[in-house]
């Protein structure tokens, strides 16, 4: 994840590390990978991401922000989801968008 995230921000990469009990998890033979970010006002957006580096084996997962994504600033949270022969959320993570002039 970029350092610093401003409003507006666009091409910024999500990463999520997907593991079970602190193992990764081979997301190979994934069938569905996407990431919901929810605002500081509570706003959800549901999005498809990708594997960061196929085939998967180290599961890392990705979303590349677009126009619209961040539109406000403060606290976020990133929460990915996983289907491989069931459906899994990870833990949530949270980053920071900061103001623009």
């Amino acid at each position: 994840m970029a350092t610093e995230i401003h409003v507006n921000d666009i091409g910024t990469t999500l990463e999520c590390t997907i593991k079970d009990n602190g193992v990764i998890v081979d997301l190979s033979s994934a069938t569905s990978l996407r990431v919901i970010l929810k605002s500081p006002d509570n706003r959800k957006l549901n999005k498809q991401a990708v594997i960061t580096n196929p085939p998967g084996t180290d599961g890392k997962m990705e979303y590349v922000t677009i126009d619209g994504d961040l539109e406000s600033d403060g606290d976020w949270e990133l929460q990915g989801i996983v289907e491989i022969g069931g459906r899994w959320h990870t833990d949530t993570k949270i980053f920071t968008v900061a103001k623009n002039l």
